[in-house]
């Protein structure tokens, strides 16, 4: 459509710019293509790429705003202002922020398909190195009724990891082995485990060195 043709045109236009270090200016054309845009054709899509602009050129608070202003499009079943802005928190490193938008997602979403906000909200919380909060989500996330599926298993793994549980953090890792056996993700969490498990122990002297037996059993 013309409108397709306009974005794509528009967004080659305000990546030459910014490339060129006039960011002011593909901000312009991008405000500009936005405002001009019927009602009816203005979607969540053109907001969420325009936060991966801005986002792309590391302009956050330029993002945040942008997203901020455009909170009148939200819905109250999806959430998706604020969504898109526990991404743009999540990918900055900036978990408490990250976990304030997301937990209001979480709040005023009529579904969490796939558990994707309360598993996000969980990262940041483990990234954040919080680790009783994290298991604190965890049990409420059960008593929702939250699946033990690959990734939360892993997510618990973690958990019980960070709050110094190894015999836990282990049990989890093999169910989420049991879960998913064709999944390559549990066995490199599980080995990624044992190596941190053998920080300190002797240096192996060969391939069949009794201290690599955890490594073998993984």
């Amino acid at each position: 459509t013309a409108v397709k043709a306009d974005f794509a045109a528009m967004r080659l236009d305000a990546q030459w710019l910014a490339s060129r270090g006039d960011l002011p200016a593909a901000k312009a054309r991008w405000d500009a293509f936005l405002a001009a845009l019927p009602k009816d054709q203005m979607t969540m899509a053109y907001v969420s790429s325009y936060r991966e602009f801005l986002a792309g050129f590391n302009d956050f608070e330029g993002a945040k705003a942008m997203l901020e202003r455009f909170r009148p499009i939200q819905t109250s079943e999806g959430a998706e202002i604020d969504r898109e802005l526990g991404d743009l928190c999540f990918a900055r490193g900036d978990w408490a922020c990250a976990q304030t938008h997301y937990e209001a997602a979480l709040r005023a979403a009529s579904k969490d398909e796939g558990n994707r906000l309360r598993f996000r909200i969980l990262e940041a919380t483990l990234n954040a190195k919080q680790f009783d909060k994290a298991a604190e989500q965890i049990e409420a996330a059960t008593r929702a009724g939250v699946p033990d599926d690959l990734q939360f298993l892993l997510l618990k793994a973690e958990t019980a990891s960070g709050r110094n549980d190894k015999v836990a953090a282990r049990r989890f890792l093999d169910m989420a082995i049991a879960r998913e056996p064709n999944a390559p993700i549990g066995f490199y969490k599980r080995a990624e485990f044992l190596v941190g498990q053998m920080q300190g122990t002797p240096r192996a002297k060969g391939p069949d060195d009794p201290v690599l037996q955890p490594l073998r059993d993984a």
